[in-house]
């Protein structure tokens, strides 16, 4: 007889299921395999892309596509980032103007992320599989996985960013060979190899820089329009008209994925100016940091001793993929084929989710990790 025994409501839509969390630092994604085919969670708007933002104000806590374009200059976002300084300081203020951790700040956003899914499953207890970038040290990994738990989650286990988009990729698309994962987010970069054969996911090595992605874009290009437009330097505004100009840039570069030069009147530390923004200028102020992410590729490459000819092709996974110098780069650098046909926001989760059910419920699929960073004998 079992110590235990566990019985879903009757009216659960789904039983034995296992989530798939990708927590980003830009957007956070949920899903679930339902009837054999991977569903993904939305939020009260019907999105599945939920900004990984917090707003505290005055007694109101709001999460995610639920805060208001004015709202979003004071709410707290890039949250993934602190977990790689000290995530127990308590820098952060919540809504009843108390310093908080980003910890405790995580915990908040996962506790909403769980309402939502609580709803659609119509279940309050079930596992999930929670994905980290590739090369976060244990002490990020444990404490983003802890925030988690607070807010109710139960972690089945961690997955690494790349590997679980490989894995979803593989799946999905039926793919076998050697392949780059390139996962370039809105604030980690990393790069896996992996093979793929039938029913085996190894990976063979991965690589990448926690602290590099998206927001690194959009800092550098406002950087850029301040000295050029306005004569003088970011860093010497206030605060908050900084997080204005930079979250109005990142608007600004994701128009260039559909076109190459355009004009806007922009109004900057109270000074107004129509200005001319060009695609051409946008990739000179990234330029280094995409070759950044090359440079870290082609090591990782040497370290395994794998040749171009080796690989049969680059999954893009992230959404800062989709600048079209990042593509330009990998084809000029890497004599191989690129795979840019799945989206790079949902991924992940996907992958993620395909991972937990094979894990609750029994697969022929195999898959073999490594650990990013060296282990000791503490850990």
């Amino acid at each position: 007889m079992n110590l235990l025994t566990i019985q879903e409501p009757k009216n659960s839509k789904v039983k034995n299921v296992c989530l798939g969390i990708d927590f980003g630092t830009t957007n956070s994604v949920c899903s679930v395999i339902i009837n054999e085919k991977v569903s993904f969670i939305k939020d009260e708007n019907s999105k599945k892309l939920i900004p990984t933002i917090v707003y505290y104000k005055n007694g109101i806590k709001k999460f995610g596509n639920n805060i208001t374009e004015k709202e979003v200059v004071n709410s707290i976002r890039s949250i993934k980032r602190n977990f790689l300084k000290n995530p127990n300081n308590k820098i952060f203020f919540d809504e009843s103007e108390k310093k908080i951790s980003a910890i405790d700040v995580a915990k908040d956003f996962f506790i909403y992320l769980k309402s939502l899914c609580d709803s659609y499953l119509e279940l309050k207890g079930y596992d999930c599989v929670l994905t980290v970038p590739a090369y976060y040290d244990e002490k990020a990994r444990s404490e983003i996985m802890r925030s988690a738990f607070m807010a109710g989650f139960n972690i089945k286990r961690l997955i690494n960013e790349p590997t679980s988009a490989a894995f979803a990729y593989g799946i999905e698309k039926n793919k076998t060979g050697t392949f780059f994962v390139y996962d370039l987010g809105g604030g980690t970069f990393d790069i896996s190899i992996l093979k793929l054969s039938e029913g085996v996911f190894k990976v063979l090595g991965t690589s990448g820089d926690p602290i590099l992605g998206g927001d690194d874009f959009d800092l550098s290009y406002a950087n850029y329009l301040v000295k050029k437009n306005f004569h003088t330097e970011l860093e010497k505004i206030n605060i908050q008209e900084q997080k204005r100009f930079i979250g109005y840039v990142k608007k600004i570069k994701e128009n260039f994925d559909l076109k190459n030069n355009f004009e806007e009147n922009v109004t900057f530390n109270s000074i107004s100016k129509r200005i001319k923004f060009k695609r051409d200028e946008f990739n000179e102020s990234i330029y280094m940091l995409v070759e950044k992410t090359i440079k870290i590729s082609k090591n990782l490459c040497e370290e395994l001793e794998i040749t171009d000819d080796k690989v049969d092709g680059i999954i893009l996974v992230g959404g800062s993929t989709r600048c079209k110098l990042v593509k330009e780069m990998l084809k000029e650098y890497f004599n191989t084929k690129i795979y840019d046909d799945t989206n790079p926001d949902l991924v992940v989760s996907k992958g993620a989710s395909l991972h937990g059910n094979d894990l609750i419920n029994g697969s022929k699929n195999l898959l073999l990790d490594v650990t990013p960073l060296s282990l000791g004998i503490e850990t």
